[in-house]
């Protein structure tokens, strides 16, 4: 370390704490210092008999093994290699640390974890309260085995590990104090939500890309702590039960794309008061949007696309002020866009493409917005003045629909940031292009305007160096070269 100097009091160092008493180096920190050398056991390292915290992480140890001697710290209480590029199996000795209270070895692609050495870290770290293990691999480890951990375990990661079989539903039996449980990226772990016995203490649970399936269980009632729930691209299936979401008060992450849920999503989020996050994206999900979701406050991003929701929008909402990105593509929802959802004031992205959308535009005033997209709707009438006023705007695609009248080509000029248009298929919109103006859209890069009844090619375009899309139009003279 090249800020460490001989003349200094090595307390002093930086990442170096020092016990007042003694003088004795209880704890060093080299995350993320560059390092690049391996670790042997002939290392200095392993004469700092007192330390109690070494952090390692974030370092590049060129797929080196970890030494035996990182058992010999017997006052160690952290011990954190993650990300460093350590490989080969993981030393018995580490079982040997019995003070350890966090072990976290995540993010060493080529790390493994036999069995004999996991019986012995489950026998002997009866402090651990916290294991990460993301990405080492552990397929000879059955998910049984996770119940033998220490019952003081608050957090288990064993994220993309490799392991293997049927989680077991009693977990909480043996780890009754567990807050954040991450077994997602095993897609050979398997298991059924409904026969679970959860822990009222769990605040974090991601399952996501793994093998569970199943229907979720009618009641959550003692997960009462829980903010994250991630069970995206599982295999779930049946209607989501009203009492398995209504009483979720502390819930701030909800993510169930990607599953075979069915029937209505209940209108039961009333009491979700903190919830900043859903997505509810490619399921079977049918009926009528649910009113409670549109009364959320603190929700910036909501994704129900890709279901067979239908019906109009309601005709007021309260909620939806921190609202960033809606996307409800790909339904059956017809009806008008109601005023309330194009004048929300931090709406970013705004997707309803693939709809039955019907009736005029109304007047965009979310000032906010940088994509707008109606593609594949049946919206009438022009396109709102107003919308040519927001000046963020990067995407503005409002092909495949009735829409008519005159969009005059000066009507761009403030959108200094668009960089697509797309007004294709809407043969009764007419382009004027009959006089001279003197700006450029700087951003543009593709401008769609097929199947527009166009009759020449708009002479203010022959600068235009982007993607232009001409087709199906009614052009019988030459293109300027």
């Amino acid at each position: 370390m090249d800020s460490w100097k001989e003349d200094v009091d090595c307390c002093l160092w930086d990442g170096v704490t020092c016990e007042d008493e003694t003088g004795n180096v209880i704890g060093l920190d080299l995350s993320s210092r560059g390092l690049h050398r391996n670790i042997d056991s002939s290392s200095s390292l392993f004469n700092l008999s007192h330390l109690q915290r070494l952090n390692l992480a974030n370092n590049d140890f060129h797929s080196s093994e970890i030494s035996p001697m990182f058992g010999r710290f017997p006052n160690l209480t952290h011990l954190n290699q993650s990300n460093s590029s350590f490989a080969g199996d993981i030393p018995f000795d580490l079982s040997h640390l019995s003070r350890l209270v966090s072990l976290d070895l995540s993010y060493s692609l080529g790390l493994r974890l036999d069995t004999s050495v996991y019986n012995a870290l489950a026998r002997n770290l009866t402090q651990l309260r916290e294991n990460f293990l993301s990405t080492v691999n552990m397929a000879l480890v059955h998910p049984n085995m996770l119940l033998n951990l220490s019952s003081s375990l608050t957090s288990l990661n064993v994220v993309g590990s490799g392991i293997r079989g049927n989680f077991p539903a009693a977990y909480s039996r043996s780890l009754p104090n567990l807050q954040l449980l991450e077994l997602s990226e095993n897609i050979d772990l398997t298991g059924s939500l409904r026969e679970f016995n959860w822990t009222i203490s769990l605040k974090y649970l991601d399952l996501s890309f793994c093998g569970f399936t199943g229907v979720l269980p009618k009641s959550r009632g003692n997960l009462t702590k829980i903010t994250h729930i991630f069970l995206q691209y599982n295999s779930f299936g049946g209607e989501i039960p009203a009492a398995s979401i209504s009483n979720l008060a502390q819930l701030q992450f909800l993510n169930l794309l990607g599953n075979n849920f069915q029937g209505r999503i209940p209108n039961a989020f009333e009491n979700l008061s903190k919830l900043t996050f859903i997505n509810l994206e490619g399921n079977r999900f049918t009926g009528q949007l649910p009113t409670s979701i549109f009364n959320l406050t603190k929700v910036s991003y909501m994704d129900l696309s890709g279901n067979q929701l239908i019906g109009p929008f309601p005709e007021y909402a309260t909620g939806l002020s921190k609202l960033r990105r809606l996307d409800l593509s790909d339904n059956i929802l017809n009806g008008t866009i109601p005023p309330w959802l194009v004048s929300l004031p931090l709406l970013q992205y705004l997707f309803l493409q693939d709809n039955l959308l019907t009736g005029n535009i109304r007047e965009i005033k979310g000032f906010s917005l940088s994509v707008i997209d109606l593609t594949n709707n049946k919206l009438c009438g022009p396109v709102p003045r107003f919308t040519f006023e927001l000046e963020n705007l990067n995407y503005l695609r409002l092909s495949s629909n009735n829409l008519s009248g005159v969009v005059e080509i000066d009507m761009f000029q403030k959108l200094k940031n668009l960089q697509e248009l797309d007004l294709s298929g809407n043969r009764l919109l007419s382009l004027d292009t009959t006089h001279n103006f003197n700006f450029t859209l700087p951003s543009l890069t593709n401008l769609l305007l097929s199947s527009r009844d166009i009759k020449e090619f708009p002479h203010v375009l022959k600068a235009f160096t982007g993607i232009l899309d001409l087709s199906n139009n009614q052009i019988h003279v030459p293109i300027p070269q």
